[in-house]
């Protein structure tokens, strides 16, 4: 690969996980209707989710952007 790819990943990765800790500040966040109309609390959870999450690894994220994931909510 080479180190301008690099270096663009490891920007758009940098960029991705800014967006990620600082959702609504750092980037726009858009969610869905469905998103929307869960209760309060289950919207809290799922962001918490979202901004701490640093489990990458090659499954989850080939190309090394940090961009991708997720987030099952099982029924009670």
């Amino acid at each position: 690969m080479s180190a301008t790819l690099t270096s663009q990943r490891e920007r758009i990765a940098r960029l991705n996980d800014l967006a990620r800790r600082a959702m609504g500040v750092a980037c726009t966040a858009v969610a869905t209707v469905g998103f929307r109309s869960l209760p309060d609390t289950d919207q809290s959870c799922v962001r918490e989710l979202i901004e701490t999450f640093d489990a990458f690894d090659e499954d989850n994220d080939p190309h090394g952007e940090r961009d991708f994931g997720t987030i099952y909510q099982l029924a009670d």
